[in-house]
């Protein structure tokens, strides 16, 4: 699991040594806005961003625009930072068009960095290909991400100090998922005041206290066999105001934790593996008791089923489809268990 603000190309901006672009990748809105901000704040450090940055969007300006304004030395800043939105736009672009990209890729401006970021690219294609060639492509997902080092992070940029046991239990606390971390971190900051300290005790009494079903309680019970009780905590989940996307977002992590935790045992002794897994004592036991139980094929088919109702979610028309989808989910991330008796709860309200 990577650091999220560690990166070796991060070192190395802060050195002042600019790649010709990073390309920033990935469905993540947070992170987009956490590498982003990082960047300019490292290259554009107070004022300097009224001369040094240049926003445009790759679907409103060509190409050749971009290069030109990448190759003006700008005025009164020693770097600049050309932005460009939409990436996904330059992949129609035709090969004379490209041919200059690359051109301008290969011999870059010295004094700018070009900041491209996309939602998805199509590896297939000549403009991915020319962008892991040319540039640093940093893929935001986050899962390839420690979260408990996320939470830190996050925690010392708010001027909080939060022992490893805190940060692992809050990133277990909202599986996973950056915003939600971001979001918890603020609240903590608020009760902590600044340069306050966070413990676990803190974390569990604000964060985790305040959930009386956690999503770790589905999964017990999905490995389990037991629908209906899965179904039960779906619905308290919901009533607790907790978001459809949050939930599958969160039983993803949880299940790619595993996923990992598997991997690792695979190469390490047990005692070993709770170690790697960058979770606390208990979670990582429970991590590795499901990574025992559950093969490699019952994982394949859990990713898989929750990455379809991910994508699902994101064109729901309504309630009711929505609660359809997440109760299609967990039938079947139970499949294959132990035989229940189903009975079909009333929708949250």
């Amino acid at each position: 699991m990577t650091d999220v603000l560690r990166e070796r190309w991060l070192v190395q901006l802060r050195q002042g040594r600019l790649p010709a672009a990073v390309t920033l990748v990935g469905a993540d809105a947070f992170l987009h806005q956490l590498f982003r901000e990082h960047i300019l704040d490292t290259l554009m450090p107070g004022d300097a961003r009224v001369w040094g940055v240049r926003r445009l969007s790759a679907r409103e300006v060509a190409i050749e625009e971009v290069i030109a304004v990448a190759s003006m030395r700008p005025m009164l800043v020693p770097h600049q930072v050309v932005h460009v939105t939409d990436l996904e736009a330059w992949e129609r672009l035709s090969a004379e068009a490209l041919k200059v990209f690359e051109q301008y890729l290969s011999r870059p401006a010295p004094f700018t960095l070009l900041l491209l970021e996309a939602v998805g690219l199509d590896r297939r294609l000549r403009l991915a290909r020319l962008l892991e060639q040319y540039s640093v492509v940093q893929e935001l997902d986050a899962t390839k991400f420690n979260a408990a080092t996320l939470a830190s992070e996050l925690a010392a940029r708010q001027g909080l100090q939060m022992d490893q046991a805190a940060a692992a239990l809050l990133a277990e606390a909202v599986g996973g998922q950056p915003a939600r971390i971001a979001s918890e971190i603020e609240k903590l900051a608020t009760f902590a005041g600044p340069g306050g300290t966070i413990d676990a005790q803190t974390v569990h009494t604000l964060v985790v206290a305040s959930r009386s079903v956690t999503v770790w309680d589905m999964i017990a019970r999905l490995c389990q066999g037991d629908l209906s009780q899965a179904m039960r905590l779906l619905d308290d989940l919901l009533r607790a105001g907790e978001s459809p996307v949050a939930i599958v977002g969160a039983l993803a992590w949880n299940f790619k934790k595993v996923a990992e935790a598997r991997e690792l045992l695979r190469q390490h002794p047990p005692r070993d593996v709770f170690e790697q897994l960058g979770a606390r004592r208990e979670t990582a036991e429970r991590l590795v008791g499901l990574a025992r139980q559950l093969s490699d094929h019952d994982l394949v088919q859990a990713l898989d089923a929750l990455a379809r109702a991910d994508d699902g979610l994101k064109g729901s028309g309504g309630p009711q489809q929505t609660r359809l989808l997440l109760e299609l989910l967990l039938l079947e991330l139970a499949r294959g268990r132990a035989p229940t008796d189903l009975k079909r709860q009333a929708p949250a309200r």
